[in-house]
């Protein structure tokens, strides 16, 4: 994936007025090794596109930057909802864990757009970051909750109970960090324009406490993927034979 810098040049690089003399500059002194005086014209035309480029940098580089990030961002979201999408489906069964990711959904990309249409103050960048990481951590729980009913199926009766019992805690713990989540931007969404700095503080200590819980929920998680359910049930599954 290219990074933001590498994206802002291409696409400098890659107007009319720059790639053309560039492109049509090389090709005539490629062909100048065969008609010499075609050199000293692909020369000239090279010199202008990069003339055009050093122009181009320096009046449109901060308009070109803040085109590519959003971009970038609009590209990030449509990938973000296309998993969501996917993991939706697969959670179709389950109105429980179905009803988290929805909440979770309908919260996170409401906010996100009344920040980005001005109706929300963000009181800083690490305050979003934080966000982004509990709203992680509760997707990647209700994912791995999919994975814990695949593995559920194979194994026997008294096993199947206890992977069952897991995976409820799981979403239990999915639900209180949402509600934690929702308190939080419930929060940024009162504050005002003069908030107080002991405020803010305060939210940040809060967020800090809600990420804590989230990364936990993550380290569950994260022990109940198939490879390692299997790992440790191996002995109980089922015999598919």
């Amino acid at each position: 994936m290219r990074t933001i810098k590498q994206q802002v040049m291409i696409d400098l690089i890659v107007t009319p007025f720059v790639i053309l003399p560039l492109a049509g500059g090389f090709g005539l002194m490629l062909l100048g090794v065969i008609i010499p005086p075609l050199l000293p014209v692909g020369f000239l035309c090279m010199t202008g596109g990069l003339a055009a480029l050093a122009a181009n940098v320096a009046m449109n580089v901060n308009d070109t930057t803040k085109k590519v990030i959003a971009r970038m961002q609009r590209q990030a979201r449509q990938d973000k909802i296309a998993e969501l999408n996917k993991l939706k489906r697969q959670l179709n069964q389950d109105e429980t864990a179905a009803g988290h990711l929805d909440d979770l959904r309908l919260m996170y990309f409401s906010f996100v757009d009344d920040i980005q249409a001005g109706k929300v103050r963000l009181v800083s960048e690490m305050v979003m970051e934080k966000i982004d990481r509990i709203f992680e951590s509760c997707v990647a729980a209700l994912r791995a909750s999919c994975d814990m009913n695949e593995t559920a199926s194979k194994v026997s009766t008294k096993l199947r109970k206890q992977i069952k019992a897991r995976r409820e805690h799981l979403l239990e713990s999915v639900g209180a960090n949402s509600a934690q989540l929702f308190d939080v931007i419930s929060q940024i969404r009162a504050l005002g324009l003069k908030t107080k700095e002991s405020e803010i503080t305060e939210l940040h200590q809060t967020l800090e406490r809600d990420l804590q819980s989230a990364l936990a929920v993550d380290k569950m998680a994260s022990l109940t993927v198939n490879d390692d359910l299997d790992e440790q049930f191996g002995e109980y599954l089922e015999d598919e034979k």
